[in-house]
């Protein structure tokens, strides 16, 4: 179909008592039959321009009358009556017709409407006007704290409607908060936009002077008003380096050290002001504290400004590295100048190999060559007609360039790296002088392939009976053994896997349901298996390959218990994989996935289907949580706002996270994390669960191989997971080296404390434990987000028992790490490895 949008109507809308255009407000624009007030042909809702303008479009000809009302300020019609009756009607010729300057004119009600939401409970109301003049302020965040806990009580917020009005011509009040219980209430007012500073009624600059508002039940309080005044500010001035002035949007945010928290938000504050002719700035209506102060530039006279954070910080995420700001309460700061420098940039075109632009590009990455850091702050554009792009306002250095393509099972062209690299060690560099342009970057893109094939049941099966679907069908790259891609097999039998990079794989069925084996592509049964054939994709190839599904009826079975409790644990995914780590068979344990139903005995699993020969087994207790997640639904009232309070509405279970293991009593350690595993995964992302299955993942060293016998059954595989916390508890440990205690029965890492780590913890260091039950050549490390090794903490042989150690957040340079997830690594003899994440927040 190609639908046109139907005839345009536009025009003017404006405040009969004023003239005055009603701009950036939501107004519901109808169109009546003549001589029919009461129902409707079309109502459409719109929002404003800031001259009050409106556009809306109509399908059907005819001639009809147009109308517009807004909730508090009145209704209307064109043209500049205030009655249907006295309306000029338009006519609609044809539903490609344009028809301007329908102006209409809102004239206010004869009795005030009442503003309020029919929401049960008590209200306050009140207006907000700025220091020293009658103007009412728009755009103000009016937040009721039940003084009894301090929790958020109600919200409400300032309209620009008043701003086009005389104050009170409506009668109504500037903002209401409803929906309060009968209660008393701290009520502060913080302006957005205006650059005025916050106030607690009444007429208090902090908490401390809050005066409480005393509510009824089922009551409106009135008059509860706010005198907005000028606060802190920051000022200085934005140049180049010839003393010009540059014109910038500057920036400054307020920064918490102290870390504690503050139920009224005061350690949560921002401003901003945009420079004068001269270029200078003045940042009114701050609270006061510390503050980080950044420029935003636009191209001027074709020339593109390095933003920075104060001084001299350019990347965006940087913002931690920038010198604080201290800005006294109600006080002023001067001299906070900057002086910009020229931006470089890089420029190039997205194309086929036959030289066509391409559309599917939706950011190109640039990462420092160097450190692999990703760089943020910059400007990208990609005109999607010519496939030109161009990175713009990085500073001079060497970098590589990703092409990111959004995942789409649909997907025609790959993300690269610039030369066509899969990579980040085989991407070509790119080196940028200082304001200058780097050009000829050009990305040439190959398409992707397609795997498709059927899945057929063995020739024993009678007809009719093939009826198993709904099961995946997994790529693995042959050489590194890595997932590539997923497709579920479809009623008839068929799969297909799209978005497929050119290269060398191996195919795998994993039917999950006996007497089915996970069968490869040639006829094996693991991806060693000399039968398991591989299949080369050429660029925009379609590769058909069909499975005939293997017969095995060897088993694995145990039970999932709490540690601490014994407590059997259902919904946790348990699987059992091939030497190589590739995936041999599943189970779920208390669920029986071949019946859909669950297993009499609670925490059970069973892994069906399995041929004779060794296995790995590993447990994924974070499949519980995707289950309820994938289930969640959320009712008709459902609040976004309640999410705030630590619930989760329509949510049945408590999440409860384990410390998964590899059979017999080795943790699952964390993967070696690098830009391309991210960037791998947000490409698999398109294969939804599957992305986040461990489906590859080789076996621990010290973990325990379990042998099967086709036909039979080995029993008492069996795992008791420990829970583990999101939250910092307590610290247990008396923070001394080796507890003196007996020895632990098995090695094991345990969490942290503080995590995540405050500024103060730094100083007294932060606790790392570990339990050695025998003496071991021990090694613990701490890795940054990207893998790369900050610090080494220790390198010894140690004596079995409870260790502790403390770190002061240093690197092995003596340097404060910067803000971010980390990785503390502990290695313990020649098997035990361990890995757990700490966050640092200063």
């Amino acid at each position: 179909f190609d639908l046109a949008k139907g005839a345009v109507i536009r025009g003017i809308i404006t405040m009969a008592s004023t003239g005055m255009p009603l701009a950036y407000n939501a107004v519901n624009i109808k169109l009546f039959a003549p001589g029919d007030s009461t129902d409707a042909v079309s109502e459409q809702f719109v929002f404003t321009g800031a001259d009050g303008s409106y556009e809306i479009f109509y399908g059907k000809t005819g001639t009809f009358v147009v109308g517009a009302s807004h909730p508090y300020m009145g209704s209307g019609y064109y043209d500049g009556s205030k009655t249907f009756a006295g309306a000029t009607p338009i006519t609609i010729s044809s539903p490609t017709d344009i028809i301007d300057s329908v102006n209409i004119a809102i004239y206010a009600p004869e009795t005030p409407p009442v503003p309020f939401p029919t929401k049960k409970g008590s209200m306050i109301t009140g207006n907000v006007t700025k220091e020293g003049t009658s103007e009412h302020v728009g755009f103000v965040l009016v937040v009721a704290f039940d003084t009894a806990d301090t929790s958020v009580a109600g919200i409400g917020i300032t309209g620009l409607a008043n701003l086009f009005m005389k104050p009170g011509a409506v009668g109504m009040p500037d903002y209401f908060i409803a929906g309060l219980d009968s209660g008393s209430y701290y009520v502060m007012a913080v302006d957005l936009i205006n650059g005025l500073s916050r106030e607690f009624y009444s007429e208090s600059s902090t908490p401390d002077g809050a005066t409480p508002v005393q509510v009824a039940a089922n009551d409106t309080v009135g008059g509860i008003d706010f005198t907005l005044g000028m606060g802190a500010s920051i000022a200085g001035s934005v140049k180049d380096a010839q003393g010009n002035p540059v014109s910038a949007l500057v920036l400054a945010f307020k920064v918490d050290t102290s870390k504690t928290w503050d139920p009224f938000f005061t350690n949560l504050d921002f401003g901003f002001d945009s420079t004068d002719a001269s270029g200078n700035y003045q940042i009114t209506g701050l609270y006061g504290g510390d503050y980080i102060v950044r420029t935003v530039t636009m191209s001027e006279q074709g020339i593109m400004w390095l933003d920075e954070w104060y001084p001299n910080v350019y990347d965006l995420f940087d913002a931690m590295q920038a010198q604080l700001v201290g800005v006294p309460h109600e006080g002023a700061v001067g001299g906070i100048d900057f002086q910009l420098e020229p931006a470089s940039a890089i420029l190039g075109t997205t194309q086929n190999s036959d030289g066509e632009p391409i559309h599917d590009v939706d950011w190109m990455m640039l990462f420092d060559a160097n450190t692999g850091k990703l760089r943020f702050g910059i400007f990208t554009y990609i005109d999607e007609t010519t496939g030109e792009y161009v990175i713009a306002k990085i500073p001079a250095g060497d970098y590589k360039i990703y092409a990111f393509i959004s995942p789409s099972e649909n997907e025609e062209y790959y993300s690269q790296y610039y030369n066509g690299a899969q990579t980040f060690d085989q991407a070509t560099v790119v080196t940028v002088q200082p304001a200058s342009q780097t050009t000829g970057i050009d990305f040439v893109f190959e398409k992707t392939g397609v795997v498709q094939g059927f899945v057929k049941l063995n020739a024993q099966t009678a007809v009719g009976a093939d009826t198993l679907y709904e099961f995946p069908v997994v790529l693995f790259d042959a050489t590194t053994g890595m997932f590539a891609g997923a497709a579920k097999v479809q009623f008839p039998g068929g799969y297909r896997i799209k978005g497929v990079i050119p290269g060398t794989y191996k195919i795998a069925a994993i039917p999950v349901t006996p007497p089915f084996a996970t069968t490869y592509f040639g006829g094996g049964t693991s991806f060693d298996d000399a039968n398991s054939s591989t299949v080369t994709v050429a660029t925009g190839q379609v590769v058909d390959a069909d499975i005939v599904l293997a017969s095995a009826t060897g088993a694995i079975e145990g039970t999932v218990t709490d540690e601490d409790t014994g407590n059997p644990i259902n919904k946790v995914l348990v699987l059992a994989y091939d030497a190589t780590g590739h995936i041999a068979g599943a189970g779920i344990s208390g669920f029986d996935i071949a019946n859909e139903q669950p297993l009499p005995t609670p925490g059970k699993y069973q892994i069906l289907g399995l041929p004779t020969g060794s296995y790995y087994v590993r447990t994924f207790s974070l499949f519980a949580l995707l289950d309820a997640l994938n289930n969640l639904q959320f009712g008709e009232e459902f609040n976004p706002l309640e999410l705030l309070g630590g619930g989760m509405p329509g949510m049945s279970v408590e999440p409860k996270f384990y410390g998964d293991e590899w059979y017999d009593n080795i943790p699952v350690g964390l993967p070696h994390i690098d830009r391309d595993l991210i960037l791998r995964f947000i490409q698999n992302l398109r294969y939804e669960e599957m992305a986040v299955m461990p489906l590859f993942d080789p076996p621990a060293a010290g973990a325990t191989a379990v042998n099967v016998t086709d036909g039979s059954t080995t029993s008492g595989i069996d795992f008791a997971l420990t829970a583990t916390t999101i939250s910092p508890q307590q610290n247990p440990f008396t923070g001394v080296e080796n507890s003196g205690t007996a020895a632990p029965s098995r090695f094991e890492l345990l969490q942290s404390y503080p995590n995540p780590v405050p500024r103060n913890a730094l100083t007294n260091g932060v606790t790392i434990t570990y339990r050695l039950p025998v003496q071991a050549a021990v090694t613990v490390e701490i890795y940054n987000l990207l893998g790369q090794r900050v610090a080494t903490l220790v390198s010894a042989l140690q004596k079995p028992g409870v260790h502790h150690l403390m770190w002061n957040g240093k690197d092995n340079s003596g340097r404060l790490v910067p803000n971010g997830i980390y990785f503390y690594s502990v290695k313990a003899g020649p098997k035990f490895r361990a890995m757990r994440k700490l966050v640092v927040l200063r």
